[in-house]
């Protein structure tokens, strides 16, 4: 799921009233925005490592 899909859902849930809901979709939505890194900061930090 992409991160907007997340934030309009999360909007929903809130005023819906669902804080649970709210906090398991943020905790999604923070893994999924910080699952996305450019080849090249891939290739940099095995390079680091190597």
């Amino acid at each position: 799921m992409t991160t907007t899909a997340l934030i309009y859902r999360m909007v929903i849930a809130v005023m819906a009233g669902e804080s649970v809901a709210v906090a398991e979709l943020y905790e999604e939505y923070v893994k999924e925005r910080h699952l996305h890194v450019t080849v090249a900061e891939i290739i940099q930090a095995k390079r680091e490592t190597a």
